[in-house]
């Protein structure tokens, strides 16, 4: 969010570069949704996924220089937000706020009873590096921290697992021979075009469920009212 450097900020613009790797990412945050379901995109930077939306969604994004990019309503912060959603989804922005139990939270209370938050984020301590210091990571994420996280808050996860396995190898040995922290563009492009289609599969046999570089996870706000006491 608002914790990194320019040179972050710079990494961060060139994952717009990993065309397929955005395409999936957005397969997952818009799966089974229809006209009627009203989104709100938490932190959304300058619309790489909000603006490929044709329904009800709006968006928070604490940089108000990248607003002017987002075509649809936007907010700075989830303080500001006067309604209830359906949907709440966010992509490698948990891990930028320190506080990210409040924010969880928070989605609990910005969701219809019912609603799903669908959240993407970087996996794996063991793959910390130069770069996530870099664009202002706190962390990444453990599986069962993640999950438990959630569940804490109030919510039912309906199911976490990793996405882009080999990322996780790719990650390990990139942040071995780059100490700088600052993202190649063609690194991105190379491993979009040509890797990452590999990891798909790898995905797809099954190693998503065992390591990955990211986090898919999506959790559902109950749909029975709290009981009020009457004492």
């Amino acid at each position: 969010m608002s914790n990194y450097s320019s040179k972050g900020k710079e990494n961060l613009d060139v994952m717009h570069l990993a065309v397929n790797c955005n395409n999936k990412i957005f397969k997952f945050i818009s799966n089974k949704i229809d006209r009627k379901t009203k989104i709100l995109d938490f932190g959304a930077g300058f619309g790489e996924f909000c603006n490929r939306f044709d329904n009800n969604v709006e968006a928070i994004e604490i940089d108000v220089l990248m607003h002017a990019a987002i075509r649809c309503r936007t907010y700075q912060s989830l303080d500001e937000v006067d309604r209830k959603y359906d949907l709440i989804y966010s992509s490698n922005v948990l891990e930028h706020i320190k506080n990210d139990k409040k924010i969880v939270e928070q989605f609990q209370e910005t969701l219809k009873k019912g609603g799903k938050v669908r959240v993407f984020l970087p996996a794996k301590m063991s793959i910390y590096s130069k770069m996530d210091e870099v664009v202002g990571h706190y962390r990444r994420y453990e599986k069962d921290g993640l999950i438990k996280l959630f569940e804490e808050s109030g919510f039912k996860v309906n199911y976490c697992y990793y996405f882009d396995s080999l990322g996780f190898f790719a990650s390990w040995f990139y942040n071995k021979i780059n100490q700088t922290g600052v993202v190649d563009k063609r690194s991105v492009v190379f491993y979009d075009r040509v890797l990452f289609p590999v990891s798909l599969f790898l995905d797809k046999l099954g190693f998503k469920y065992i390591v990955g570089k990211n986090l898919a996870l999506e959790a559902v706000k109950s749909q029975v009212e709290e009981k009020v006491s009457t004492n």
